[in-house]
């Protein structure tokens, strides 16, 4: 692999990574900090900054092994992706989907049976109630 590769493919490794952080503070943030089964905390802008920090090492890194820098940089995008589990697959839109309503049995829906207390026609009613 020669260095152009190695560079395009670091790049592309960082951008996701970067964009898995930015869609993790953005979860976190409009999730009132719960962010469901993700993991929240931390300062998105530190760590966007530090993965910046990190391309231009591999990028530079990349003109001396580029060989080993592309693995180095897929298994960083895999390692964070570990580290925070449901990140990924929200990322890729199967967190997204909305919920489906509660689906209820066909038939009769409200108890079944007779009530507790038997119901009492008002004065001058006759015949059934209900």
């Amino acid at each position: 692999m020669n260095t152009t590769q190695a560079r395009r493919t670091v790049l592309l490794a960082v951008g996701v990574l970067m964009s898995m952080i930015a869609f993790q503070g953005y979860r976190c943030k409009n999730q009132g900090g719960t962010g469901g089964k993700l993991k929240c905390g931390g300062d998105t802008f530190g760590r966007l900054w530090v993965a910046g920090l990190l391309g231009i090492g591999l990028a530079f890194a990349a003109d001396i092994a580029p060989g080993l820098v592309v693995p180095f940089s897929f298994a960083i995008v895999v390692g964070f992706a570990y580290k925070n589990p449901g990140l990924l697959s929200s990322f890729i839109g199967e967190g997204v989907k909305t919920a489906a309503p509660e689906a209820k049995p066909p038939g009769v829906q409200g108890p079944v049976g007779k009530p507790s207390k038997p119901v009492k026609p008002p004065p001058g009613v006759t015949g059934p109630v209900g």
